[in-house]
């Protein structure tokens, strides 16, 4: 698809990592804003619609990894590692909202203190309301807190993520039951005006099958509830695990943990069928964790009243031809496997006997009956989100639907139509062509540092260890920046076809009197925007006056009197920051880091002058390196032509310089700044 601007609109189109995050963040900014070294700027993006950004940064699923388009060159950006980077180096925890303004005069009660119900709490005190958020357990976070292991999530950084939520004012109540300390209906007479229910899938799901009821059968939420709450049961040497989603592994990644060598994992799905994460099963295996795919529950033996095994069927296949679910077998091959105790993790469900004497209506399976449009329930004003509304989900979907679910209250308590809440509706870029794709120079995936399995097995830490700087930097500067490409101004284009000649990717063409420039090829390299003589091209990725402040900023920075030097660098070449400290220490330098030398056009180099500098000082990437074809040849003749222009002037061409990064240079810097 191409993209024109007409009359100063511009058809938005997303990336696909954000259109494919459930939360959409804006992906291709933080990523962009850690390649410049601005953590707190990358941090600060991240939490703008989400108020758990350090729980994803370690559990999320990373669905904007499965369409990065960089996979189409080798692999796709760490987009999660970055995050958890970015979030770090921010001194995140450290800096909190200050309390929200309750100016609606409104009150909303929430059930359920997990990352849906906080998310839309979050929301709604920043839009003023007055907030409280029941939870029966002790501790907010929900599964969070209670389910996800310690090994994942350590509890002091879901804490902080938390702290987001009560920094602006939210009330959590914690130990406070919904149907027994307060009974639903109360809720309303105790002046609420909107009521959200997101009480999430709490309850483990058993099975119906002859030994269930043995000493030794454990089910999978409550036992991460013990482990999570420091309790370490005895479950003797053999373990079995039934199930092969997220939580299976889980538990059986965590009974490894207690120092039990003999841990089994036995599911009906085969193996390429598993649910569970791929990354987290290889993980389980590189544990010693065994799997048994394909295998069905027949029966748990047992002796004298205690689990001695477990009997299992064969399974034909999972799904019926119509893609059911609809387990069949093959009831002649039956196999068994001795046991000292059976934790059963197939699955949850929610507890909703808190609404047993309520007006919310269920349906003949026990869930609540909700508008998948507008999330409301039977009862007017009573709302659900997050599991209880979707099913079985992750913890960026939780804070998704909590944003959902915010909005439509919002839009009940103002008397709007609910139907006509907005959905995130814009175009995705298209896949990367494979004739782009062939130019692009080839940057191996940065690989996050592991725990080995040896040793990772002996502790409930956190055995991910995070990204470098340098390896932070490196791998988001793999990063294509879709999206952020060139518009080409049809009013303006004079279809001189300078763009076409110039593109290093073949990319502009011409079509109806006017230059095209097609988003999914577009690599943002800005040569055509800095080379059209009618201005007819910009970036979405490159704001012009921005730079122009920055530069006008910077010199304003130094001491008047003295000889003001302004160095312009491009940030492609940088793997420890503060190498290059000593040059906004001195008192006649300044130093802005870019994305790209090569997006500088010759009015931005003109406007240091303009601004008070005496000297400009421009670092491209080394020779050879620059992340665009043919980059470094353009940034000289642009300096080439400024040159001219200076002599004319009268300033001299001597007052702009251009040099390849190399050691040689980094080693000059006091001369090249003189």
């Amino acid at each position: 698809m191409s993209e024109v601007k007409n009359n100063n609109t511009v058809e938005e189109q997303c990336a696909l990592c954000e259109f494919n995050c459930p939360v959409h963040t804006n992906v291709r900014k933080y990523v962009e804003f850690i390649s410049l070294g601005k953590y707190f700027e990358a941090y600060q993006v991240i939490r703008e619609f989400n108020p758990f950004p350090s729980v994803c940064a370690l559990v999320c699923p990373h669905p904007c990894e499965t369409e990065c388009r960089r996979k189409d060159v080798e692999e796709p950006i760490a987009i999660r590692d970055l995050k958890r980077f970015a979030i770090e180096r921010a001194e995140y925890g450290k800096k909190f909202d200050t309390k929200a303004i309750s100016s609606k005069n409104k009150k909303i009660a929430i059930i359920g203190a997990g990352p849906s119900g906080l998310t839309a709490a979050y929301s709604l005190a920043q839009q003023g309301y007055s907030i409280t958020v029941y939870d029966k357990l002790n501790q907010p976070g929900g599964l969070l807190y209670y389910a996800i292991p310690k090994y994942r999530l350590p509890k002091e950084i879901l804490n902080k993520d938390i702290e987001i939520v009560k920094s602006i004012g939210v009330e959590i109540k914690t130990g406070v039951e919904i149907g027994k300390d307060i009974k639903f209906n109360e809720l309303k007479s105790m002046g609420y005006n909107a009521i959200l229910i997101s009480a999430g899938l709490s309850v483990s799901r058993s099975l119906k099958i002859h030994g269930i009821e043995n000493s030794g059968v454990l089910h999978a939420l409550q036992f991460l509830q013990d482990i999570n709450s420091g309790k370490s049961p005895n479950l003797g040497k053999k373990i079995i695990v039934i199930g092969g989603g997220n939580v299976a592994v889980d538990v059986a990644r965590s009974v490894r943990r207690l120092g039990i060598d003999d841990v089994t994992m036995a599911c009906l799905e085969s193996r390429k069928e598993m649910p569970a994460w791929e990354w987290e099963i290889n993980e389980a295996q590189e544990e010693g964790i065994k799997i048994l795919p394909s295998r069905g529950p027949k029966q748990i033996l047992g002796k004298d009243g205690k689990v001695s095994g477990y009997e299992m069927v064969e399974v034909k296949s999972v799904f019926d031809e119509q893609k059911r679910f609809n387990p069949s077998f093959y009831e002649d091959r039956i196999s068994s496997i001795e046991a000292d105790t059976i934790i059963v993790a197939i699955g949850q469900s929610a507890d909703l006997s808190f609404l047993k004497d309520s007006n919310i209506k269920l349906n003949e399976r026990g869930q609540i009956l909700v508008d998948k449009n507008t999330l409301a329930t039977s009862e007017s004003g009573v709302f659900v989100s997050g599991e209880i509304a979707a099913g079985p989900g992750n913890a960026v979907d939780a804070v998704a639907s909590g944003q959902r679910v915010a909005k439509i209250i919002d839009a009940y308590l103002k008397g709007e139509d609910l139907s006509k809440i907005a959905v995130f509706s814009r175009t995705k870029i298209d896949k990367l062509p494979k004739d782009i794709s062939e130019k692009i120079r080839k940057i191996p995936r940065a690989k996050m540092p592991i725990e080995l399995a040896s040793k990772r097995i002996n502790t409930f830490n956190i055995f991910e260890l995070g990204f470098s700087e340098k390896d932070a930097l490196v791998e988001a500067r793999r990063c294509l920046s879709c999206g952020a490409g060139a518009v080409v101004d049809s009013d303006k284009c004079a279809l001189c076809l300078t763009c076409v000649r110039i593109c290093p990717y073949e990319t502009p063409s011409a079509i109806k009197n006017t230059a095209q420039v097609q988003i999914e090829k577009c690599q943002a390299c800005g040569l055509c925007s800095t080379e059209c003589p009618a201005g007819a091209i910009s970036l979405r990725g490159w704001d012009a006056d921005l730079i122009t402040n920055e530069i006008k900023n910077a010199l304003a920075d130094l001491n008047s009197g003295t000889s003001k030097t302004l160095i312009l660098a491009c940030s492609y070449h940088v793997n420890n920051w503060s190498e290059y400290d000593n040059i906004n220490n001195n008192t006649n330098s300044k130093l802005l880091w870019l994305i790209c030398t090569n997006k500088l056009s010759e009015l931005e180099m003109l406007k240091a002058f303009e601004n008070g500098a005496d000297k400009l000082v421009i670092i491209t990437c080394p020779e050879g390196e620059c992340r665009y074809n043919s980059g470094g040849q353009w940034i000289q003749k642009k300096v080439g032509r400024v040159k001219k222009f200076l002599n004319e002037l009268g300033i001299g061409e001597d007052k702009i310089a251009v040099y390849p990064y190399s050691k040689e240079i980094k080693e000059k810097w006091s001369e090249i700044i003189k």
